[in-house]
């Protein structure tokens, strides 16, 4: 499946169709999305007796540690995980809304950290969302928690626009009591902070995977291009110096991966030990994509810089996952908390 997912979204086009959907913003790319929902990626954690594919969080982080590698700019995770969520409620019609999203007719995406917000105010920013998304979107905690499909384009909702630095969308949307009473509903009660939980948790997890797959694959070109790119008559891939920062990068890479997979064995019936485990992986991820992405520019030298470089472009993608839903500092905080709360 990861090689497959690798290949098509290549032949998709890669990093040149990710700059073109970035300068035709914000529109989509439907015929692609159509195309990567067909292969019936977007229902793998639906359980089989829903007619989904029944894997597990390791096959999401496999998945999306391959897109990565192309930088695809369509919401997968997001829309494995609304799949997730609304296959754990027994809402009406739940699944015909599982058919639709499978089908790449509409998007649903889920709304995860915004459940406080006011009615009338501009309180929930959403990524990669557009005007006809539908929302899985949570107010309030405990057993005042009320979970509801809001579709964008509904009476009483108003959204927004603005660019993020790889050109992606965030998308802040202003919700009347009206729009949110009218709205179906997914459930209520603390059953629904479960799933909302373990939906964050996944999302972490499919985030990293696709920083790690973007990082792993800038680094192999990189090392391609050090051993073309002469300096003093010499490849710059023969200079000690370069060499040295060039193990120090592949040792992050190789680290980050094996926590990634390390991590998924703790998703299962300990909600507490998986919040850990993907709160290490998002903290340790952001903060190495960073740093490898900037050693990969400098490596390039001044070709780097450009906008019209890949490299360029993938580094403005690692920015925007690694602030994505907490970056670095903020999920080690997080992970310190929870450890603190246990002992």
């Amino acid at each position: 499946m990861a090689q497959s997912a690798f290949e098509l979204t290549r032949d998709l086009g890669g990093a040149a169709r990710a700059r073109r959907t970035r300068d035709a913003y914000p529109q989509r790319d439907t015929a692609a999305w159509k195309t990567l929902a067909g292969m019936g990626w977007l229902t793998m954690l639906v359980p089989e007796s829903q007619d989904g594919l029944g894997l597990g969080v390791v096959d999401l982080a496999a998945l999306m540690e391959s897109v990565g590698r192309t930088l695809v700019p369509e919401p997968i995770a997001e829309s494995v995980v609304a799949a997730f969520m609304m296959s754990s409620m027994a809402a009406p019609e739940t699944a015909r809304h599982i058919e639709e999203l499978s089908s790449g007719c509409r998007t649903y995406l889920p709304v995860i950290e915004c459940l406080d917000f006011q009615f009338g105010a501009a309180g929930i920013e959403v990524a990669d969302c557009a005007d006809d998304s539908v929302l899985l979107v949570r107010r309030g905690t405990g057993s005042n928690a009320d979970a509801r499909l809001l579709h964008c384009d509904a009476p009483g909702v108003e959204i927004s626009f603005r660019r993020c630095v790889d050109g992606s969308a965030l998308t802040r949307l202003e919700i009347s009591e009206t729009a949110w009473q009218e709205a179906a509903r997914l459930g209520k009660g603390e059953a629904i902070a479960k799933v909302w939980n373990r939906a964050y948790d996944a999302l972490l997890m499919a985030d990293s995977a696709a920083m790690i797959g973007l990082m792993n694959e800038f680094f192999q070109a990189t090392l391609e291009f050090m051993k073309l790119r002469t300096q003093f008559g010499s490849p710059i891939g023969t200079f000690q110096a370069l060499q040295h920062r060039a193990a120090s990068c592949y040792v992050q890479i190789v680290s980050c991966r094996a926590l990634l997979y390390e991590a998924c064995k703790a998703f299962g019936d300990d909600p507490d030990g998986q919040a850990r485990a993907a709160c290490a992986v998002k903290s340790k991820v952001s903060a190495s994509v960073l740093l490898i992405m900037k050693e990969l520019i400098q490596f390039h030298g001044a070709i780097g810089f450009t906008d019209e470089h890949d490299i360029g472009l993938a580094f403005r993608r690692a920015m925007t996952l690694a602030a994505r839903r907490g970056n670095s500092r903020f999920h080690e905080s997080r992970y310190g908390q929870m450890r603190g709360c246990q002992q």
